[in-house]
């Protein structure tokens, strides 16, 4: 979303009142019955099938419904308001992680990338805000560390398969020369808006383990519920 679209969306807002981002309801950007999606208990979220190598995922609801249009609100429309209740969400999926592998070093949310394309489209970079805002809220020694680039172009995962988003995304990311030397002394947590196949968290720990990093596991807002 480009300046003048925000400024039109804000004008909007003035003019006619904010509404929920999940259900339309006027009075605030979520209103409660909305809140309450992303107010749910932690959980893991295996994917079926699994990817190989995929650690441990925990994510807070189901990909659907107003969960679903408050994150596209958010990511796709630039809604940043839907920072603070998504991070929080996110929050609660790394708090669920750690409970499962307590640790003794710092914990790195490593944000899952985005291109440089897709971060110019949207005017900003959804998944590393929502990791800031979520590592604002877990005690402890929680930094966000952007480790994660892309090696080469890949396909739009939301058309493919679960089986070709694996090879979609084989040996596609990496991690910068400059993380490279933080990176043996935390334990990493690979942090998205949504888990669908797992194919991208999968890779994301595989480029994380092959810098020599320990991955504990996958925190995530939403995941897509699927069956074999």
């Amino acid at each position: 979303m480009d300046r003048w679209s925000t400024f039109c969306r804000a004008g909007a807002d003035l003019l006619f009142g904010t509404r929920c981002a999940g259900c339309g309801v006027p009075g605030s950007i979520v209103c409660r019955v909305c809140c309450v999606v992303l107010e749910a208990t932690a959980r893991p979220v295996w994917p079926r099938p699994t990817p190989p190598g995929l650690p441990l995922p925990c994510g807070v609801t189901a990909y659907a419904g107003a969960a679903r249009d408050l994150i596209l609100a958010y990511k796709e429309h630039r809604n940043v308001a839907l920072r603070r209740p998504l991070g929080a969400a996110l929050s609660r999926a790394v708090l669920a992680v750690l409970a499962s592998y307590p640790v003794e070093r710092p914990i790195a949310l490593v944000p899952a990338p985005t291109t440089r394309r897709a971060v110019r489209e949207r005017g900003h970079d959804p998944i590393r805000g929502l990791a800031a805002a979520a590592a604002d809220r877990v005690p402890g020694l929680v930094r966000v560390v952007p480790a994660l680039e892309l090696v080469h172009d890949t396909e739009d995962q939301a058309r493919l398969s679960a089986t070709a988003r694996m090879g979609n995304l084989s040996g596609a990311y990496r991690v910068r020369r400059t993380r490279q030397r933080a990176l043996p002394s935390v334990c990493c947590i690979v942090v998205d808006d949504v888990l669908t196949t797992g194919s991208t968290a999968a890779e994301a720990a595989r480029a994380l383990r092959h810098a020599g990093a320990t991955v504990i596991g996958i925190a995530v807002v939403a995941a897509t519920e699927r069956t074999r």
